[in-house]
């Protein structure tokens, strides 16, 4: 590998930014912290109906911000990374974090992620007596 991708200091314009679930934040994070090509990230939730942490529970899922040099690796790098760590059929669960916030799923403001992630999902988790619940 280019030792420019190991670098985290590497200041390219070729950043992207995909929001990643897959149970507890925090081991997300963690695990994805140590992937090349992954330049930062950051603990968080997304998709929920509000901007606040006050109140009852609306619907987010917690996610990690994996912003990655996309010369380096690619969505579906990362994506087979996240294989490595979830199981892609369980519903809003990881391990023992069970709920609707630890539900596993890709998510970004760009088209072409999406589309590369389902493509992916498509071929390694094709069980056909078991639904994938990966959301995108």
């Amino acid at each position: 590998m280019d030792a420019n991708c190991i670098s985290k200091r590497r200041k390219v314009k070729s950043m992207e930014t995909v929001y990643i679930a897959g149970g507890c934040l925090w081991g997300v994070q963690h695990f994805f912290d140590t992937v090349p090509g992954v330049r930062t990230t950051e603990a968080g939730r997304a998709n929920g109906t509000t901007n606040t942490l006050d109140g009852p529970y609306d619907g987010y899922a917690e996610c990690v911000k994996v912003v990655f040099d996309e010369k380096c690796t690619s969505v579906t790098e990362l994506m087979e990374h996240l294989f490595e760590i979830i199981d892609p059929y369980s519903l809003n669960k990881q391990g023992v974090d069970v709920g609707k916030k630890y539900r596993t799923g890709l998510y970004s403001t760009n088209p072409g992620h999406l589309e590369e992630a389902r493509a992916l999902s498509l071929i390694h988790i094709s069980e056909p007596t078991r639904p994938r619940l990966i959301s995108y």
